[in-house]
């Protein structure tokens, strides 16, 4: 199987710190984006913040017993199973580290980065998430029903910044450009539900019943368009 390149479906890659020449991937290990995972006849997406250790070791997302366990459970208790979703992240490669607070060591290690870069007259480097996003959102366009898993996710795609446990469970209606729409809209082609990060989850098992909820409410939606 040849090696998944964003590049090909629009990310910039090539100024990315976690690029192949960037300042920020792991130079111990090659780079290794994780690919996306489509499924034929899937009409839901799970859009997650960027992948674990275990995903970027097997090359597929949710690799991780703190990303894959509780995702895979919530969908045994469905009746679901991974081929009925596609799983796709905000960034496609993994950073150091544990996969709880990962996004947010990025975040830190980029600013680090940038405010030395700054104290010797050179340019600011993007963020991947800023980098990542034109595939991010080629990858998603495919599916009629997007399930956001956690504040990364929801912010990348819908630009809302509040917390997790404040929009959980409720049901947006999206345009095509990603604009939050009434249901009855023309330009509605989208729904999109929030719900907690796997990881999340199992930090927390009392959150399990909550994301089984929330995929619930997802899959009423999609049968009822």
């Amino acid at each position: 199987m040849s090696k998944y390149d964003p590049r090909k479906c629009g990310a910039k890659c090539d100024v990315c710190p976690l690029g192949p020449k960037g300042a920020l991937r792991d130079w111990s290990q090659p780079w290794k984006p994780v690919p996306p995972e489509h499924h034929e006849g899937a009409r839901a997406v799970l859009v997650s913040d960027m992948p674990a250790g275990e995903d970027v070791k097997w090359g597929h997302p949710f690799a991780s017993p703190e990303t894959g366990g509780p995702w895979n459970r919530v969908l045994r208790r469905m009746g679901e199973s991974r081929n009925d979703y596609g799983i796709v992240n905000v960034i496609a490669c993994g950073s150091a580290g544990n996969a709880s607070g990962m996004y947010q060591r990025l975040n830190d290690k980029v600013k680090r980065l940038n405010k030395s870069r700054a104290a010797t007259g050179k340019s600011a480097v993007p963020h991947p998430e800023d980098c990542c996003k034109p595939r991010l959102m080629k990858d998603i366009e495919r599916y009629s029903s997007i399930i956001t898993a956690g504040k990364v996710a929801t912010k990348a795609i819908t630009g809302v910044t509040r917390g997790i446990d404040k929009v959980r469970g409720s049901p947006w209606a999206l345009t095509e450009e990603g604009k939050k729409c009434s249901w009855d809209d023309e330009a509605a082609i989208t729904t999109l539900l929030p719900t907690y990060n796997p990881k999340r989850i199992q930090a927390n098992p009392v959150r399990f019943n909550w994301g089984h909820h929330d995929l619930e409410k997802a899959r009423r939606l999609r049968e009822n368009r």
